[in-house]
């Protein structure tokens, strides 16, 4: 899963940069972003189902060859419609590790909090080290980028033969069978759309923003290290929150994780510069971390065992939902007003997805 996650950091803070070297406009930039969005809304419901018919280790394997197949389109094709078929066939690739890799550290494990707290901390570690290497490459090449994927998505191809599907015993299929948990798949799906559209904002324009505004004119390194601070925060961040998450009530932690969220999206236009940005780079990564390993254990604990896999499978379509949204109205936003009124939209939304969150968790 590391391996996997660190080539997708590697390219993720340039996918936008890339796209506005190739001539493209931030509108176009936004639509090349939907696309993943796109795809990862088409495919990752049923990599759920799949997952819960005995097929985790399967899908990991195929997620590892789509992404090497991504990444060598990546470093041919230049314009708006091959870009965002790329993006469209990534969309598959990154459902099939996300829904893949939560399946199986879900199944190996009685504490949710700790399980997902976990998982997030390993992405979080890709999204640490990804980023340095991503900017040192993009410095030299962009291609290079890719190249570096292609190398990382084989490694990753080899591993995942070796991983063997977990068995889930009959008899705890059977008892958890009477409670498939509808409610909770509904109101957690709803909730994690507004996280997500945030997510979508950050990685899609926060690089174009600090490259191309005058108070920053920063370096593809510096953007990089704006990644990193938030990889580096999050790796305890996400696990200690997550082992929090188990001890109390969960709830607790989501709805003040989304208003910092909010916090932070209004104040990015304010940072004069790039220390400021770094400083930012890390309330966001609490933010993160506060909503995301809470958010999905308390639908997981909520849910049969049997049905947790189509479970994550829905969740993560409502991820992608805020992954299609994010980059349209985001990138409208920014080419026919302001960068400024952009995150300041999206702070807005995150804010009602804040007051509905409080008012929904108490429903589960």
């Amino acid at each position: 899963m590391f391996i996997l996650f660190l080539a997708k950091w590697i390219t993720v803070p340039f996918i936008s940069v890339y796209v506005r070297s190739l001539g493209l406009s931030i509108y176009e930039t936004g639509v090349v972003a939907a696309a993943l969005g796109a795809g990862l809304l088409v495919f990752e419901p049923m990599w759920g189902i799949l997952s819960d018919k005995g097929w985790k280790t399967k899908i990991l394997i195929y997620s590892c060859l789509a992404h090497l197949l991504t990444f060598y389109l990546f470093s041919q094709v230049r314009d708006l419609p091959s870009l965002s078929a790329v993006r469209l066939l990534e969309g598959s690739a990154v459902s099939a590790t996300g829904v893949s890799t939560r399946s199986l550290i879900e199944s190996l494990s009685q504490k949710k909090g700790r399980a997902f707290g976990l998982w997030w901390g390993v992405a979080s570690l890709a999204s640490l080290v990804g980023p340095m290497v991503g900017g040192y490459l993009a410095g030299m090449e962009y291609r290079l980028l890719f190249y570096a994927g292609m190398g990382l998505a084989v490694t990753s191809l080899l591993m995942s033969l070796l991983i063997l599907e977990p068995k889930v015993e009959p008899v705890e299929a059977e008892k958890s069978e009477s409670r498939v948990g509808f409610k909770a798949i509904a109101i957690a799906s709803f909730i994690v759309i507004f996280p997500f559209f945030s997510r979508s904002v950050v990685n899609s324009f926060l690089p174009v923003y600090v490259k191309e505004s005058a108070s920053f004119s920063a370096s593809e390194l510096e953007t990089g290290l704006i990644f990193t601070v938030i990889g580096f925060t999050a790796i305890p961040a996400q696990t200690v929150l997550g082992e929090v998450s188990d001890r109390v009530d969960r709830r607790l932690l989501i709805s003040p994780g989304m208003l910092l969220n909010c916090l932070v999206l209004a104040l990015i236009p304010a940072a004069s510069d790039i220390a400021q940005m770094y400083l930012l780079a890390v309330l966001y990564s609490v933010s993160r971390a506060a909503v995301n390993p809470p958010l999905m254990a308390l639908m997981a604990e909520n849910v049969a065992s049997s049905k947790r896999g189509t479970a994550i499978g829905i969740y993560g379509a409502a991820e992608d939902m805020g992954l299609l949204i994010g980059p349209l109205v985001a990138g409208y936003t920014y080419q026919n007003y302001s960068p400024a009124a952009a995150f300041h939209l999206s702070s807005v939304f995150i804010l009602l997805g804040a007051v509905c969150t409080y008012a929904l968790l108490k429903k589960m």
